[in-house]
């Protein structure tokens, strides 16, 4: 599982979306607007925006070089860290072998140029995965302080890379047939992309993590959390390609398509943030982020880092239920995939392609069934399950929130949210502080606050039926919510048709976090 076997070692240093709607914006001034003209007093209001505005400008990690979690992934010599120390550091392919190269006998063997035609895609992915970080990766024609080639390696490398240093210091080789193998593509979901992340990793200063005391606990060691790590996430993806053959007979052939990271996971971040601040200008200004379904052709593992501005996550296109995390530092789970949803999905896909040629024999439901049964079960825990799948780095601020028609699972951060959980029977964790406006739209919906009893619950009779929460330093303007409860089970309904019908409330239950 993940990148194949222990990195070499050479002089013992070697590691082998758009602006906020004007709807939005107009919702949520009218949510904090109702809130004046009920008359209510927002207990510690002032101290609470001002709050909300440091947390909103701020980009920092929680973590110092001192901190355990930027020492499982910071690469050192005695006490000296592995960095570079210009702001700029350049990358180049060179055409023919360096004369460093050629005197190293792991670079030398099987010495090869990367194709012209593969250069400016491997560059640019290098860029994007490091544009959360305050380091100018500047492509240049020659001797660059990253110098990156292609080699025979051992058997079990697919790359290998040096740490920040002069000379041979960050320069880094794929391995030939690898690389001709994937014919040097690169995209959001391939092994080449996640082997020259993880390398780059290394030539800006990342160990793996388990090497090199202190090591990250196994329960976090994935690559669901680190690009360095060598145990995968869950990567196999399977589909069926149906067929009626002539005579009425049926044939179906599967197989698993692989996906893979192609960024920086948030415990990466954190550490390239540490070692050299961050780019202040990633993503500035009000951004929307609008996610495809998770597949082998968009996206399978994601993070997301933004530095400043009014910014909306937006899934309205993903019909699964969600469990979405808004807080920095988390992962949160975007179209899961149980094995039983994996088998309804293929067969649901066979039963149509029969049906669509007219074929329905008595026996074809039987067989479908079982052939796709037998296909999720061979993937075993490899399976993809879309579990913490996108991550929310350390310093970054995801102040609104639109979903789709699943039955979706959230909870807030301390900024000020606007939370548009649209269809679906959603459960909403109103738990982070801050002004904060949750439209329930269609279905069942429930808003969980730490107490019931604490807090100032005032039903409005405008026609938009908007409910208001105060609590100590937090505020929340309800439309369409059926329910309100807190975490000690406690609930009321805010429909006069549920009176005395208890809510169903999706649990919560918070992902792999490093502190």
């Amino acid at each position: 599982a993940g990148l194949s076997g222990q990195d070499a070692i050479t002089k013992g240093q070697r590691v082998i979306v758009d602006t906020v709607t004007p709807e939005k914006v107009k919702a949520g001034q009218d949510a904090l607007q109702a809130i004046h003209e009920a008359g209510i007093t927002l207990p510690g209001a002032a101290s609470a925006a001002a709050a909300g505005e440091r947390y909103a400008n701020n980009i920092n990690v929680p973590f110092t070089r001192a901190s355990v979690q930027v020492q499982w992934l910071e690469a050192q010599e005695g006490t000296e860290a592995y960095e570079w120390s210009q702001p700029t550091v350049t990358v180049s392919f060179p055409n023919v072998i360096p004369t460093d190269h050629a005197a190293d006998e792991d670079f030398a063997a099987g010495w090869q140029s990367v194709p012209t035609q593969w250069r400016a895609a491997w560059l640019s992915a290098m860029q994007q995965a490091l544009a959360p970080i305050n380091i100018n990766l500047q492509g240049v024609d020659s001797d660059g302080d990253i110098r990156i080639a292609l080699g025979a390696l051992d058997s079990w490398a697919y790359g290998w890379a040096n740490y920040p240093d002069v000379g041979l210091g960050g320069d880094l080789q794929i391995k030939s047939a690898f690389a001709f193998e994937q014919a040097g593509t690169i995209n959001k979901t391939n092994y080449l992309s996640t082997v020259l992340v993880h390398e780059l990793g290394h030539a800006m200063g990342l160990k793996h993590p388990f090497e090199d005391d202190p090591v990250m606990p196994a329960a976090l060691d994935s690559q669901l959390l680190s690009i360095m790590s060598y145990t995968s996430a869950p990567d196999l993806w399977p589909t069926a390609q149906w067929a009626l053959l002539p005579g009425g007979r049926t044939e179906v052939t599967s197989q698993y398509d692989q996906v893979f990271r192609s960024d920086y996971g948030i415990a990466d971040l954190a550490v390239l943030t540490v070692l050299y601040g961050a780019n202040k200008n990633h993503h500035a200004g009000n951004t929307t982020y609008t996610l495809a379904p998770p597949s082998p052709s968009t996206w399978a593992y994601s993070t997301l880092s933004d530095a400043s501005g009014t910014d909306t996550l937006d899934l309205t296109v993903i019909t699964r239920g969600n469990r979405i995390d808004m807080r920095p530092g988390t992962l949160s789970d975007v179209a899961p995939m149980t094995p039983e949803a994996w088998a309804e999905k293929l067969y649901d896909e066979g039963m149509a392609y029969y049906q669509a040629q007219g074929f329905a024999p008595a026996w074809l439901s039987t067989w479908v069934s079982g052939y796709v049964q037998e296909v999720v079960q061979r993937a075993g825990e490899r399976l993809w399950n879309g579990q913490y799948n996108l991550g929310v780095a350390y310093g970054t601020v995801i102040e609104n929130l639109r979903l789709g028609g699943g039955d979706d699972t959230v909870r807030d951060n301390a900024a000020n949210n606007i939370i548009d959980t649209g269809a679906g029977n959603d459960t909403v964790y109103l738990l982070g502080g801050g002004w904060d406006a949750v439209y329930g739209n269609a279905g069942t919906d429930v808003v969980v606050i730490p107490s019931l009893a604490a807090a100032t619950v005032q039903r409005h009779s405008s026609a938009s039926a908007a409910t208001i929460i105060i609590n100590s330093g937090a505020a929340a303007v309800l439309r369409d919510v059926e329910y309100i409860a807190d975490t000690s089970g406690n609930w009321t309904a805010l429909s006069d048709a549920l009176v005395g019908v208890a809510p169903k409330i999706a649990a919560w239950s918070d992902g792999p976090m490093l502190a």
